[in-house]
């Protein structure tokens, strides 16, 4: 039996591999704007801390950022190969 830092006795299950983890949705919520382009990793941390009150470090997202960005590449491949093999329409003011 182990004790938390906090002093409650426990275990935790063997799927614990670590002191701090993070759900599924959070990584994605991580991976999204640094796979698209649309926030560089400190921004992405600065969010983290307003938005969640988290403290995490640049090279933990960075890292969760690659793992999530490489389950991605197929379906965004996928993605660019439908809309690229679509027929695009010119839009203007005159219809």
């Amino acid at each position: 039996m182990s004790v938390r830092r906090d002093g409650v006795p426990g275990e935790f299950s063997e799927s614990v591999k670590g002191a701090r983890q993070y759900g599924a949705r959070l990584k994605a919520y991580i991976a999204m704007p640094a796979a698209c382009g649309m926030a560089w990793i400190r921004r992405i941390k600065t969010l983290l801390g307003a938005v969640f009150g988290l403290k995490i470090s640049e090279g933990a997202i960075a890292r969760t950022a690659a793992e999530r960005g490489e389950r991605l590449s197929g379906p965004a491949r996928a993605i660019r190969a439908a809309v690229l093999g679509r027929r695009r329409y010119l839009l203007t003011k005159r219809g």
